[in-house]
């Protein structure tokens, strides 16, 4: 017993994570720079916290505060202002931007393919490193999900342009219009002498709702095309109700942006109830004191259309059934509940997934 609890001791530090780190998805020493910001040392602050995460100015707008979730103040009254706080040393970082020193270049070539946050902030950590990154984007500008995926309202791309911009001017190489399997091929890269490769393509890939003639009738979007063609203003001007299908952040989104393109009405349809709404509760709250109507325990099943075009949605009531522990509860279909919705544009937003199909164009690369 002795020697358990003297093991038990000798390793206690390494067990004493704060909650809020340890419910970080980026692992920021919050504990840390709130003690920083607290001592007026705002500079340390946000070195501190973009050791581990390029993206203060932007994520301080945006981030869903999992941190917050997991401060120990919640067991007193309510969690420390985290992400505030984070967005304030942001904002006055931004007056008089902070410059990390890079190391000595070691000429090494890394090529990064997706210029979204995941390419980006590989990139910058590699160029503190020394190393030579490029960064390979298909579309015409840096940011990836940031940039086509979040609408101006939550995150305004002056603010997302400023941090990308503090990023490549350490040096990083830049080339948009650039697309895997299509301008280029992981042997067209290593033999231009890059060492190695990284793949951030993200998840731009909308999926499906397996509803006969969604991929043929007018008026259907996908959630995350119709934020990308907003954003790119290729997007025509909305009108009538709109419906959007989906519980997640991205259908919120899409629901708000329909309301600032021109909708008239927009109802959110989704198949659970809101207690298992994926969608950060505080966009939720906004999305309905804008007028947003939300269905719960509602599942679409068919699609109306007149000349092959949209004028309602057949749904279905749903019941929950309990589920494993740590699962959500499952839902299904309560027979004889169909009802009608009538609307002029359905726009899909329950999931996305990576786009692979560069894979069947380069030989030597495979997924595991």
């Amino acid at each position: 017993q002795e020697n358990s609890v003297g093991t038990l001791l000798s390793n206690h530090y390494a067990d004493c994570i704060a909650p809020c780190i340890d419910n970080c998805p980026a692992g920021v020493d919050v504990h840390e720079y709130i003690a920083l910001a607290s001592a007026g040392e705002f500079t340390e602050a946000i070195r501190l916290i973009k050791e581990t995460n390029p993206f203060p100015l932007s994520l301080g707008r945006i981030c869903v505060r999992n941190c917050e979730i997991a401060c120990r103040r919640n067991f007193v009254d309510e969690p420390v202002a985290i992400n505030a706080v984070k967005r304030y040393l942001a904002d006055e970082d931004n007056k008089h931007l902070w410059t990390p020193v890079t190391k000595k270049p070691n000429y090494k070539k890394i090529a990064i393919i997706g210029g979204g946050p995941s390419g980006l902030t590989c990139a910058y950590y590699l160029t503190l490193e020394g190393y030579s990154a490029t960064i390979f984007e298909k579309l015409p500008e840096l940011g990836g999900m940031l940039k086509y995926g979040i609408p101006e309202y939550r995150l305004p791309k002056k603010i997302l342009d400023i941090e990308i911009k503090w990023m490549t001017d350490l040096g990083i190489d830049v080339k948009t219009g650039m697309e895997l399997g299509k301008d280029f091929s992981i042997d067209d890269l290593k033999n231009k002498g890059y060492e190695s490769v990284f793949l951030a393509v993200g998840a731009h890939k909308a999926t499906g709702m397996r509803l006969d003639g969604e991929d043929r009738i007018d008026g259907i979007i996908k959630g995350i095309d119709f934020l990308r063609e907003k954003q790119n203003n290729k997007m025509s001007k909305l009108k009538g109700t709109v419906i959007v299908v989906g519980g997640g952040n991205t259908a919120v989104d899409c629901a708000r942006t329909s309301l600032r393109w021109g909708a008239d009405k927009v109802i959110i349809v989704y198949r659970r109830s809101i207690k298992e709404m994926p969608a950060h509760p505080d966009e939720v709250e906004a999305a309905e004191k804008e007028g947003i109507e939300i269905l719960f325990l509602s599942n679409p099943v068919s699609i109306i259309e007149k000349e092959s075009r949209l004028t309602g949605v057949e749904c279905i009531k749903m019941k929950l059934e309990e589920a494993e522990p740590g699962e959500r509860a499952r839902p299904v279909p309560i027979q004889g509940s169909e009802f009608i919705l009538n609307c002029d544009y359905m726009i899909a937003a329950i999931g996305q997934q990576v786009d692979t199909s560069f894979i069947d164009k380069n030989k030597d690369c495979k997924l595991e």
